[in-house]
């Protein structure tokens, strides 16, 4: 699992902070004028850094205005495919997806200025969507792995990491529409409660789906 940002050595605390250096340099730019319109030297010189130390972090200028999907850890996954099936799994989830939205929003400060690129960027939009459907195709092979076999245990398990995302970001989208008042882990948690109330997600009473 990621360490806190309060146990992080010097070394990766430099290194996190040149990250977000670079990365609210290009959101100062590209919510200007434009992300087509900004250059890396324009990002590197308002971040204090050379044009080399951007590549060392980024690929491209449109990496450093997209969010990595979304914090969880391969062994967080691996820890959830192999937990006994008397727990429950959409309760799992939703705990599992509130601490990345912690670690996340921790460590990119500037989520809602990022949000408001993306929004004004639908290039952007489409890239971030790819690296979410990316993950959320992991997500579900975690998932399939906790329920019973059967022949809809894999739409279950698509359905059930589909959802999962959605909660994530609706409850994203309300902790920055709230002012970020709380934790947007909260926000998440309460999410995933929330759907687990309004559809049959929440008790797993689908055929097929080991009860909690």
């Amino acid at each position: 699992m990621t360490r806190p940002p309060d146990i992080l050595d010097g070394r990766e605390r430099k290194k996190r902070a040149t990250r977000r250096a670079l990365r609210s340099a290009t959101l100062d730019l590209a919510l200007e004028r434009g992300l087509d319109s900004v250059h890396i030297n324009e990002i590197t010189a308002r971040a204090g850094v050379s044009p080399r130390t951007f590549f060392n972090y980024f690929e491209t200028k449109e990496d450093a205005a997209l969010i990595d999907a979304p914090g969880i850890e391969k062994q967080d996954l691996q820890t959830l495919s192999a937990a006994p099936s008397g727990q429950g799994l959409w309760t799992e989830l939703g705990k599992l997806f509130a601490d990345a939205a912690e670690r996340t929003t921790q460590e990119i400060t500037e989520l809602p200025r990022l949000l408001q690129l993306q929004e004004r960027t639908p290039a952007l939009v489409a890239r971030q969507h790819g690296r979410f459907m990316q993950f959320e195709a992991v997500l579900a092979e975690a998932v399939a792995a906790r329920l019973d076999d059967g022949p809809s245990a894999r739409m279950q398990a698509e359905l059930i990491a589909g959802a999962a995302m959605i909660a994530l970001r609706a409850g994203t989208r309300q902790w920055i529409a709230d002012g970020q008042r709380r934790p947007a882990g909260v926000y998440v948690e309460e999410a995933f409660a929330l759907l687990g109330e309004l559809t049959l997600v929440g008790g797993m009473q689908q055929e097929g789906v080991r009860q909690p």
